[in-house]
């Protein structure tokens, strides 16, 4: 359903920087192909997510907020920002001084240091 680029999972917060990719599709324009639903990838994730969360430690009950905050990627260097901006997170609240000592970080291309 998705490209994941990177994530980052605080302890009260998760980043993800993801693209929607093309559904499969029988009949409609390939020149504008619909993507996923971003409503459905999150119900998705915060879904599984959870799931494996409580059954790891033993409890039941909801554990994500309903709300989530989305921002359009429109170019590299915006790309390169949010990149940045979540890879700094750690950091920023105190978690590490080095951000890839930061053990739930992951970015399939890392950005450079």
């Amino acid at each position: 359903m998705i490209d994941l680029y990177g994530v980052v999972v605080m302890p009260d917060h998760v980043h993800l920087l993801l693209q929607p990719l093309p559904v499969k599709q029988d009949v409609g324009n390939p020149l504008d192909p619909a993507v996923h639903d971003l409503g459905r990838v999150a119900h998705a994730i915060k879904s599984f997510s959870a799931h494996e969360i409580n059954h790891t430690l033993g409890r039941r009950g909801k554990l994500w907020r309903p709300e989530r905050f989305d921002r359009i990627v429109r170019d590299e260097g915006e790309y390169r920002e949010k990149l940045q901006y979540m890879l700094n997170n750690p950091v920023k609240k105190g978690l590490v001084a080095d951000p890839y000592a930061y053990l739930w970080l992951a970015f399939p291309e890392a950005p450079s240091r």
